[in-house]
């Protein structure tokens, strides 16, 4: 599954985001997914030829020349849309199906001409603020913390001249008149309320491809891993492959725990590859042992962390705790996140909201917390453990406000 690149990117920022991680691994479940940084932006040289949709078809068609791909799916998100539509006109025979998601046809309809010409200056003139307001248009619901780092992540990926040349690209591709010539199945995603490119546009867009399916999302997000992203998944994953999401019968309710080594990518090049490798498999040891000791069960390893289950939300907070003060002595701060709640299960993986806010509440953690749910800390009032109650907290993606306490002994 070949991602035709959107705006700015940059490989390895964009992996150690959680939430764009989580999707693309979920997506690496059932497909090999390759993804690239167009030359100007990420880890791609900063020079490049025109700055026209004839080259950046030409960059895709290189890509996929190169890797030797007979037969391959193709996804186009954001400015990624007019390029994938392209290539999937051009080479029938090799694009088995087409995603496209918060895409356009025609980029000279976003916005008026002004306020486009505008926004392009803006970006050039103070990338700082330019990034700021992007990172607000893609994910108005954000964080404040995580508005921050995605601007920051922004102004990592490209200079303030590659990104207004690029918006400008963006608004100057325009494949109206090929779209009626991309003959594999196609779907058409987009969320109702995206701020970055309006819905209509979508429409638009599904109402040139001959018999593309469109399917409208809730959410003001722009990108598929932000807001609801295993809903956006599972609609990708339902169109590509006919498989769907399991039952309501495979419910049930359970503690889960998620683990993240604190800044594990600097630690990694501080230390070289041989000595960071004996630091991960140190972890999957006592991890395994750890495990075992307090009854819980490895759903994933995410690299630098992990995913585990538990029956008893007394039994994850004293082996979160048991890790933490385990790779403290290989002089590795950990964060972990525990929460009790309803659960999906998929094969040997789980989903649900119940994921999504466990996942949310690792993330709030500073480097040797322990952070648990309300529902977890109740459930586990008689186990004797003390906590600091650290308030009410909006969740990203997650619609209710959910108090967090941190583990104090």
């Amino acid at each position: 599954m070949v991602f035709a690149p959107w705006w700015v990117s940059h490989l390895e920022r964009h992996w150690l985001d959680g939430d764009t991680r989580a999707f693309l691994v979920g997506l690496a479940e059932r497909h090999t997914v390759i993804r690239y940084d167009r030359p100007g932006v990420g880890l791609s040289d900063r020079d490049r030829g025109p700055l026209d949709l004839a080259t950046e078809l030409a960059y895709l068609r290189a890509l996929v020349d190169h890797l030797e791909l007979d037969e391959f799916d193709l996804a186009g998100v954001s400015c990624g849309a007019p390029p994938a539509v392209a290539l999937s006109a051009e080479q029938p025979e090799r694009v088995r199906q087409l995603v496209v998601f918060g895409g356009y046809a025609d980029g000279a309809q976003i916005g008026t001409l002004e306020a486009r010409t505008a926004f392009v200056a803006f970006i050039r003139s103070n990338w700082g603020l330019g990034s700021k307001t992007m990172s607000d248009l893609f994910d108005p619901g954000a964080s404040a913390e995580d508005a921050r780092r995605s601007a920051e992540d922004q102004r990592q990926c490209a200079s303030a001249e590659m990104a207004a040349e690029l918006l400008q690209l963006t608004y100057d591709m325009n494949v109206t008149d090929v779209a009626g010539h991309v003959v594999c199945p196609s779907l058409v995603l987009h969320r109702r309320r995206d701020r970055a490119i309006k819905a209509v546009l979508g429409e638009q867009l599904a109402a040139l491809i001959p018999h593309a399916r469109l399917e409208l999302l809730e959410g003001d997000e722009h990108l598929p891993w932000a807001g609801d992203s295993l809903d956006a998944r599972e609609r990708i994953e339902s169109f590509l492959t006919g498989w769907s999401p399991a039952p309501s019968s495979t419910r049930r309710l359970a503690t889960l725990l998620f683990t993240d080594m604190v800044d594990s990518t600097v630690a990694a090049g501080e230390r070289g590859d041989r000595r960071w490798r004996r630091v991960l498999d140190s972890h999957q040891a006592e991890l395994d042992r750890l495990l075992s000791d307090h009854d819980g069960r490895l759903v994933k390893d995410t690299g630098d962390g992990a995913l585990a289950e538990f029956s008893l939300p007394s039994a994850a907070i004293r082996c979160a705790d048991a890790i933490r003060r385990a790779m403290l002595r290989h002089g590795i701060e950990m964060r972990a996140g525990v929460h009790t709640g309803e659960i999906e299960e998929r094969d040997r993986d789980v989903a649900g909201l119940g994921v999504h806010v466990a996942a949310r509440i690792e993330q709030l953690a500073t480097p040797g917390d322990i952070l648990v749910s309300s529902t977890a800390k109740e459930l586990a009032s008689g186990a004797g453990f003390l906590f600091t109650d650290l308030g009410e907290h909006q969740l990203k993606g997650v619609q209710d406000r959910w108090r967090v306490y941190r583990y104090d002994g």
